[in-house]
Protein backbone atom coordinates (compact mmCIF):
# COMPACT_ATOMS: atom_id res chain seq x y z
CA UNK A 1 0.00 0.00 0.00
CA UNK A 2 1.57 3.85 -0.99
CA UNK A 3 2.26 5.34 2.20
CA UNK A 4 0.28 8.24 2.62
CA UNK A 5 2.85 11.34 3.18
CA UNK A 6 4.20 10.11 -0.03
CA UNK A 7 0.99 10.20 -1.95
CA UNK A 8 0.86 13.51 -0.41
CA UNK A 9 4.37 15.04 -1.44
CA UNK A 10 3.53 13.72 -4.76
CA UNK A 11 0.15 15.50 -5.14
CA UNK A 12 1.75 18.98 -3.68
CA UNK A 13 4.32 18.22 -6.54
CA UNK A 14 2.60 18.00 -8.91
CA UNK A 15 0.14 20.99 -8.04
CA UNK A 16 3.50 23.21 -7.86
CA UNK A 17 4.61 22.31 -11.18
CA UNK A 18 0.91 23.03 -12.93
CA UNK A 19 1.03 26.67 -10.65
CA UNK A 20 4.40 27.42 -12.19
CA UNK A 21 2.78 26.00 -16.03
CA UNK A 22 -0.05 28.68 -15.54
CA UNK A 23 2.68 31.54 -14.40
CA UNK A 24 4.66 30.69 -16.99
CA UNK A 25 2.02 31.08 -19.51
CA UNK A 26 0.78 34.34 -17.58
CA UNK A 27 4.12 35.82 -18.35
CA UNK A 28 4.00 34.41 -22.43
CA UNK A 29 0.47 35.53 -22.40
CA UNK A 30 -0.37 32.26 -23.91
CA UNK A 31 -3.41 30.88 -21.32
CA UNK A 32 -6.89 30.00 -22.28
CA UNK A 33 -9.32 31.99 -20.49
CA UNK A 34 -10.08 28.69 -18.39
CA UNK A 35 -6.25 28.35 -17.44
CA UNK A 36 -6.63 32.47 -16.89
CA UNK A 37 -9.74 31.79 -14.61
CA UNK A 38 -7.54 28.65 -12.84
CA UNK A 39 -4.58 30.92 -12.29
CA UNK A 40 -6.85 33.61 -10.77
CA UNK A 41 -8.34 30.74 -8.19
CA UNK A 42 -4.64 29.58 -6.99
CA UNK A 43 -3.94 33.47 -6.42
CA UNK A 44 -7.21 34.43 -4.43
CA UNK A 45 -7.22 30.95 -2.16
CA UNK A 46 -4.55 32.38 0.13
CA UNK A 47 -2.64 35.73 0.73
CA UNK A 48 0.25 33.53 0.39
CA UNK A 49 -0.48 32.91 -2.76
CA UNK A 50 -1.08 36.70 -3.75
CA UNK A 51 2.82 37.13 -2.37
CA UNK A 52 4.06 34.91 -4.23
CA UNK A 53 2.37 35.19 -7.82
CA UNK A 54 3.67 38.66 -7.19
CA UNK A 55 7.44 37.48 -6.68
CA UNK A 56 7.06 34.78 -9.49
CA UNK A 57 6.08 37.73 -12.35
CA UNK A 58 8.82 39.88 -11.09
CA UNK A 59 11.50 39.39 -13.88
CA UNK A 60 14.39 40.74 -11.60
CA UNK A 61 13.88 37.80 -9.51
CA UNK A 62 13.98 34.96 -11.87
CA UNK A 63 18.20 35.65 -12.43
CA UNK A 64 18.50 35.14 -8.50
CA UNK A 65 16.57 31.48 -8.82
CA UNK A 66 19.43 30.56 -11.38
CA UNK A 67 22.31 28.62 -8.97
CA UNK A 68 18.82 26.47 -7.59
CA UNK A 69 17.70 25.33 -11.63
CA UNK A 70 21.73 24.35 -11.92
CA UNK A 71 21.22 21.86 -8.92
CA UNK A 72 17.42 20.41 -10.24
CA UNK A 73 17.20 17.90 -12.75
CA UNK A 74 14.57 20.09 -13.89
CA UNK A 75 13.44 18.15 -17.19
CA UNK A 76 13.38 15.01 -15.54
CA UNK A 77 10.78 16.15 -13.14
CA UNK A 78 8.99 18.16 -15.83
CA UNK A 79 8.86 14.92 -18.12
CA UNK A 80 7.63 12.48 -15.52
CA UNK A 81 4.70 15.37 -14.86
CA UNK A 82 3.96 16.42 -17.95
CA UNK A 83 0.24 14.97 -17.76
CA UNK A 84 -0.01 16.64 -14.54
CA UNK A 85 0.82 20.23 -16.10
CA UNK A 86 -0.41 19.88 -19.44
CA UNK A 87 2.29 20.53 -20.92
CA UNK A 88 2.32 21.28 -25.00
CA UNK A 89 5.02 20.40 -26.93
CA UNK A 90 6.66 23.13 -29.33
CA UNK A 91 8.98 22.93 -32.17
CA UNK A 92 11.09 26.11 -30.88
CA UNK A 93 11.24 27.05 -27.18
CA UNK A 94 13.28 30.06 -25.79
CA UNK A 95 15.53 29.30 -23.35
CA UNK A 96 14.02 32.79 -21.74
CA UNK A 97 10.70 30.88 -21.16
CA UNK A 98 12.34 27.52 -20.27
CA UNK A 99 14.67 29.32 -17.57
CA UNK A 100 11.84 30.73 -16.09
CA UNK A 101 9.20 28.42 -15.77
CA UNK A 102 11.61 26.15 -14.37
CA UNK A 103 12.59 29.50 -11.89
CA UNK A 104 9.16 29.58 -11.48
CA UNK A 105 8.82 25.71 -10.35
CA UNK A 106 11.45 26.22 -7.73
CA UNK A 107 9.96 28.92 -5.84
CA UNK A 108 6.73 27.34 -6.39
CA UNK A 109 7.37 24.06 -4.65
CA UNK A 110 9.59 25.68 -2.12
CA UNK A 111 6.38 27.21 -0.84
CA UNK A 112 4.61 23.87 -0.74
CA UNK A 113 7.47 22.23 0.92
CA UNK A 114 7.04 24.69 3.67
CA UNK A 115 3.71 24.24 3.54
CA UNK A 116 4.03 21.10 4.21
CA UNK A 117 6.58 21.25 7.28
CA UNK A 118 9.28 19.77 4.75
CA UNK A 119 12.79 20.14 5.89
CA UNK A 120 14.37 19.79 2.44
CA UNK A 121 12.90 23.43 1.46
CA UNK A 122 14.28 25.79 -1.20
CA UNK A 123 12.50 28.46 -0.19
CA UNK A 124 12.95 29.42 3.68
CA UNK A 125 10.20 31.12 5.90
CA UNK A 126 11.90 34.11 5.95
CA UNK A 127 11.70 34.61 2.39
CA UNK A 128 8.03 34.40 2.21
CA UNK A 129 7.50 36.94 4.82
CA UNK A 130 10.05 39.41 2.52
CA UNK A 131 7.47 38.94 -0.55
CA UNK A 132 6.18 41.88 -1.70
CA UNK A 133 2.86 43.34 -0.27
CA UNK A 134 -0.26 43.54 -2.27
CA UNK A 135 -3.43 45.57 -1.86
CA UNK A 136 -5.88 43.12 -1.34
CA UNK A 137 -9.87 43.81 -2.51
CA UNK A 138 -13.01 44.81 -0.14
CA UNK A 139 -15.67 42.50 1.47
CA UNK A 140 -18.59 42.00 2.77
CA UNK A 141 -18.51 44.70 5.98
CA UNK A 142 -20.02 47.51 7.90
CA UNK A 143 -21.21 48.76 11.20
CA UNK A 144 -24.86 49.08 12.74
CA UNK A 145 -25.45 52.16 14.59
CA UNK A 146 -28.60 52.79 16.99
CA UNK A 147 -30.01 56.20 18.35
CA UNK A 148 -29.11 54.78 21.87
CA UNK A 149 -25.67 54.99 21.19
CA UNK A 150 -25.05 51.38 20.26
CA UNK A 151 -22.53 49.59 18.01
CA UNK A 152 -22.22 46.38 15.88
CA UNK A 153 -20.02 45.08 14.09
CA UNK A 154 -21.21 43.40 11.28
CA UNK A 155 -18.79 41.25 9.32
CA UNK A 156 -19.05 37.43 6.94
CA UNK A 157 -18.91 34.53 8.37
CA UNK A 158 -20.65 30.55 8.11
CA UNK A 159 -22.61 30.91 11.56
CA UNK A 160 -26.11 33.75 11.34
CA UNK A 161 -26.83 35.79 13.82
CA UNK A 162 -29.79 36.74 15.58
CA UNK A 163 -29.19 40.21 16.90
CA UNK A 164 -30.90 42.73 19.75
CA UNK A 165 -34.20 44.01 18.74
CA UNK A 166 -34.98 41.05 16.70
CA UNK A 167 -32.41 41.84 13.70
CA UNK A 168 -31.40 38.96 11.31
CA UNK A 169 -27.36 39.28 10.11
CA UNK A 170 -26.99 36.98 7.47
CA UNK A 171 -23.30 36.01 7.57
CA UNK A 172 -22.66 34.23 4.18
CA UNK A 173 -24.89 36.99 2.09
CA UNK A 174 -23.37 40.45 4.38
CA UNK A 175 -27.28 40.86 4.78
CA UNK A 176 -29.06 42.15 7.89
CA UNK A 177 -32.73 41.50 7.73
CA UNK A 178 -35.30 43.45 9.50
CA UNK A 179 -38.68 42.23 10.59
CA UNK A 180 -41.83 43.56 10.20
CA UNK A 181 -43.04 46.47 12.11
CA UNK A 182 -45.84 45.69 14.55
CA UNK A 183 -48.47 48.26 16.04
CA UNK A 184 -46.97 49.80 18.88
CA UNK A 185 -43.79 48.53 18.53
CA UNK A 186 -41.09 51.29 19.07
CA UNK A 187 -39.30 53.35 16.28
CA UNK A 188 -35.73 53.26 16.37
CA UNK A 189 -33.16 55.16 14.40
CA UNK A 190 -30.60 52.96 12.75
CA UNK A 191 -27.17 53.75 10.25
CA UNK A 192 -25.40 51.00 8.39
CA UNK A 193 -22.29 52.18 7.68
CA UNK A 194 -20.09 50.64 5.04
CA UNK A 195 -16.46 51.83 4.92
CA UNK A 196 -14.11 52.13 1.95
CA UNK A 197 -13.21 48.16 1.31
CA UNK A 198 -16.40 47.01 2.28
CA UNK A 199 -20.03 46.19 0.70
CA UNK A 200 -23.40 45.14 2.77
CA UNK A 201 -27.19 44.73 1.88
CA UNK A 202 -29.42 45.75 4.39
CA UNK A 203 -33.75 44.56 4.09
CA UNK A 204 -35.46 46.80 5.33
CA UNK A 205 -38.72 46.26 7.08
CA UNK A 206 -40.71 47.18 3.98
CA UNK A 207 -38.84 44.60 2.47
CA UNK A 208 -36.93 47.06 0.55
CA UNK A 209 -33.21 45.98 -0.42
CA UNK A 210 -30.69 48.39 -0.18
CA UNK A 211 -27.08 47.34 -1.53
CA UNK A 212 -24.03 49.98 -0.05
CA UNK A 213 -21.16 50.15 -1.83
CA UNK A 214 -17.73 51.56 -0.38
CA UNK A 215 -17.49 54.64 1.91
CA UNK A 216 -21.33 55.13 1.87
CA UNK A 217 -23.90 55.11 4.63
CA UNK A 218 -27.78 54.44 5.21
CA UNK A 219 -30.39 56.05 8.05
CA UNK A 220 -33.44 54.62 8.36
CA UNK A 221 -35.95 53.99 10.98
CA UNK A 222 -36.69 50.30 12.11
CA UNK A 223 -40.47 50.36 11.47
CA UNK A 224 -42.23 52.69 8.34
CA UNK A 225 -45.19 54.55 10.00
CA UNK A 226 -46.80 57.44 9.19
CA UNK A 227 -47.26 58.32 5.38
CA UNK A 228 -44.33 57.74 3.56
CA UNK A 229 -40.97 55.62 3.87
CA UNK A 230 -38.37 58.44 3.62
CA UNK A 231 -34.22 56.78 4.60
CA UNK A 232 -30.98 59.49 4.13
CA UNK A 233 -27.85 57.91 1.66
CA UNK A 234 -24.24 59.16 1.52
CA UNK A 235 -22.18 57.73 -1.17
CA UNK A 236 -23.93 55.24 -3.24
CA UNK A 237 -26.51 52.79 -2.80
CA UNK A 238 -29.00 50.19 -5.58
CA UNK A 239 -32.57 50.22 -4.17
CA UNK A 240 -34.83 47.51 -5.08
CA UNK A 241 -38.01 48.86 -3.66
CA UNK A 242 -40.96 47.03 -2.26
CA UNK A 243 -44.18 48.33 -3.89
CA UNK A 244 -46.57 49.94 -1.38
CA UNK A 245 -48.57 52.63 -3.24
CA UNK A 246 -49.95 54.58 -0.48
CA UNK A 247 -46.74 55.06 1.32
CA UNK A 248 -44.23 56.29 -1.19
CA UNK A 249 -40.59 55.20 -0.79
CA UNK A 250 -38.02 58.46 -0.36
CA UNK A 251 -34.81 58.45 -0.43
CA UNK A 252 -33.03 62.34 0.98
CA UNK A 253 -29.49 62.10 -0.87
CA UNK A 254 -26.91 65.72 -1.10
CA UNK A 255 -29.91 68.20 -1.47
CA UNK A 256 -32.04 65.87 -3.54
CA UNK A 257 -35.34 63.51 -2.91
CA UNK A 258 -35.47 60.55 -5.19
CA UNK A 259 -39.35 59.25 -4.76
CA UNK A 260 -40.57 56.23 -5.63
CA UNK A 261 -43.36 53.47 -5.17
CA UNK A 262 -42.00 49.91 -6.47
CA UNK A 263 -39.10 50.49 -8.53
CA UNK A 264 -35.45 49.99 -9.04
CA UNK A 265 -32.32 52.69 -8.94
CA UNK A 266 -29.14 52.97 -8.37
CA UNK A 267 -27.99 56.69 -6.50
CA UNK A 268 -23.86 57.61 -6.74
CA UNK A 269 -23.67 60.57 -4.27
CA UNK A 270 -20.19 60.80 -2.75
CA UNK A 271 -18.88 64.07 -1.10
CA UNK A 272 -16.23 64.24 -3.51
CA UNK A 273 -18.17 64.06 -7.16
CA UNK A 274 -19.81 67.42 -8.45
CA UNK A 275 -22.35 65.45 -9.47
CA UNK A 276 -24.91 63.42 -7.97
CA UNK A 277 -27.11 61.07 -10.48
CA UNK A 278 -29.83 58.69 -9.64
CA UNK A 279 -29.68 55.92 -12.88
CA UNK A 280 -33.02 54.22 -12.92
CA UNK A 281 -33.34 50.17 -14.26
CA UNK A 282 -37.12 49.70 -13.48
CA UNK A 283 -40.04 51.64 -12.69
CA UNK A 284 -40.63 55.22 -12.12
CA UNK A 285 -39.36 57.86 -10.21
CA UNK A 286 -39.41 61.57 -9.55
CA UNK A 287 -36.58 63.47 -8.58
CA UNK A 288 -36.50 66.82 -6.67
CA UNK A 289 -33.91 69.10 -6.19
CA UNK A 290 -34.80 72.70 -4.90
CA UNK A 291 -37.23 74.00 -7.59
CA UNK A 292 -36.29 71.63 -9.78
CA UNK A 293 -37.99 68.51 -10.89
CA UNK A 294 -37.84 65.50 -13.24
CA UNK A 295 -39.77 62.24 -13.61
CA UNK A 296 -37.58 59.19 -15.26
CA UNK A 297 -38.66 56.36 -16.59
CA UNK A 298 -36.87 53.02 -16.69
CA UNK A 299 -33.21 53.22 -19.00
CA UNK A 300 -32.61 57.29 -17.85
CA UNK A 301 -30.29 58.97 -15.27
CA UNK A 302 -30.95 62.24 -13.72
CA UNK A 303 -27.57 64.62 -13.00
CA UNK A 304 -27.55 67.33 -10.96
CA UNK A 305 -24.78 69.57 -10.58
CA UNK A 306 -26.28 72.39 -7.65
CA UNK A 307 -27.54 73.91 -9.77
CA UNK A 308 -29.17 72.04 -12.88
CA UNK A 309 -30.98 68.78 -12.67
CA UNK A 310 -30.68 67.19 -16.77
CA UNK A 311 -31.93 63.61 -17.88
CA UNK A 312 -30.17 61.68 -20.31
CA UNK A 313 -29.36 57.68 -21.09
CA UNK A 314 -26.99 55.39 -19.22
CA UNK A 315 -24.64 51.99 -19.41
CA UNK A 316 -26.20 50.03 -17.13
CA UNK A 317 -23.58 47.67 -17.03
CA UNK A 318 -20.99 49.94 -15.79
CA UNK A 319 -23.39 52.25 -13.76
CA UNK A 320 -24.40 48.46 -12.06
CA UNK A 321 -20.89 46.83 -12.27
CA UNK A 322 -20.10 47.15 -8.64
CA UNK A 323 -23.56 44.86 -7.70
CA UNK A 324 -21.96 42.30 -9.74
CA UNK A 325 -18.65 42.20 -8.13
CA UNK A 326 -17.29 44.40 -11.08
CA UNK A 327 -15.45 47.12 -12.24
CA UNK A 328 -16.65 48.22 -15.23
CA UNK A 329 -15.01 51.20 -17.33
CA UNK A 330 -16.30 52.61 -20.69
CA UNK A 331 -14.20 55.25 -21.55
CA UNK A 332 -13.33 56.25 -17.89
CA UNK A 333 -10.59 58.94 -17.35
CA UNK A 334 -7.66 57.43 -14.86
CA UNK A 335 -9.00 59.81 -12.00
CA UNK A 336 -12.46 58.41 -11.91
CA UNK A 337 -10.85 55.05 -12.30
CA UNK A 338 -8.64 55.96 -9.10
CA UNK A 339 -11.12 57.16 -7.28
CA UNK A 340 -13.00 53.80 -7.25
CA UNK A 341 -9.61 51.77 -6.81
CA UNK A 342 -9.26 54.59 -3.24
CA UNK A 343 -12.72 53.49 -2.20
CA UNK A 344 -12.28 49.50 -2.92
CA UNK A 345 -8.76 49.04 -2.05
CA UNK A 346 -8.87 51.72 0.87
CA UNK A 347 -5.29 52.98 -0.87
CA UNK A 348 -4.09 56.33 -0.83
CA UNK A 349 -3.76 57.46 -4.68
CA UNK A 350 -0.70 59.66 -5.38
CA UNK A 351 0.11 60.90 -8.58
CA UNK A 352 3.44 61.76 -8.75
CA UNK A 353 2.90 62.89 -12.71
CA UNK A 354 0.11 64.33 -14.46
CA UNK A 355 -1.41 61.45 -16.55
CA UNK A 356 -4.29 61.81 -19.17
CA UNK A 357 -5.85 58.58 -20.65
CA UNK A 358 -8.85 56.90 -20.36
CA UNK A 359 -9.65 53.14 -20.40
CA UNK A 360 -12.24 50.92 -21.74
CA UNK A 361 -12.37 47.65 -19.97
CA UNK A 362 -14.33 45.18 -18.06
CA UNK A 363 -12.43 43.48 -14.30
CA UNK A 364 -13.33 41.56 -11.16
CA UNK A 365 -13.48 43.63 -8.10
CA UNK A 366 -12.45 40.27 -6.01
CA UNK A 367 -8.50 40.20 -7.14
CA UNK A 368 -5.95 41.87 -5.70
CA UNK A 369 -5.15 45.74 -6.69
CA UNK A 370 -2.12 44.78 -8.89
CA UNK A 371 -4.24 42.40 -11.47
CA UNK A 372 -5.96 46.20 -12.41
CA UNK A 373 -2.69 48.17 -12.02
CA UNK A 374 -1.27 45.63 -14.43
CA UNK A 375 -3.90 46.40 -16.92
CA UNK A 376 -4.34 50.12 -16.79
CA UNK A 377 0.18 49.67 -17.12
CA UNK A 378 -0.31 47.76 -20.68
CA UNK A 379 -1.99 50.91 -21.83
CA UNK A 380 1.14 52.49 -21.69
CA UNK A 381 0.05 55.85 -20.77
CA UNK A 382 0.74 54.87 -16.96
CA UNK A 383 3.83 53.50 -14.47
CA UNK A 384 2.13 52.36 -11.03
CA UNK A 385 3.57 51.36 -7.81
CA UNK A 386 2.76 49.91 -5.01
CA UNK A 387 4.10 50.82 -1.80
CA UNK A 388 2.93 49.72 1.81
CA UNK A 389 -1.01 51.14 0.94
CA UNK A 390 0.08 53.70 -1.49
CA UNK A 391 -0.24 53.70 -5.33
CA UNK A 392 2.02 55.72 -6.79
CA UNK A 393 1.02 57.21 -10.33
CA UNK A 394 3.72 58.02 -12.93
CA UNK A 395 4.89 58.37 -16.68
Amino acid sequence: MENNSSAGSGNDLKQAYRVAYLVAGFIREQLTNAERDELDQWILAKEENMQLFGELINEENLASSLAAFDKMDVERQLAASKESIQLKKQSIVHFKWWFAAAAMIILVTGFWWINSDSKNSTLSADHISELPKDILPGFQQAVLLTDKGKQQALEIGKSDTVLAGGLYLNRSKGELLYGEGKPGQEVEIHQLLVPRKGTFTAVLPDGTRVKLNAESSLRYPTVFFGLDRTVQLTGEAYFEVAKDAAKPFRVEVGGTVVEAVGTAFNIYAYGDEDILQTSLVEGKVRVSAGEKEQLLQAGQKSAWNGKALTVGDFNAEEVLAWTNNNFVFRDAPIEEIMKQVQRWYDAEIIFKDKVNFHLNATIKRDLPVSRLLELLEQTGHAHFKIENNKIIISK
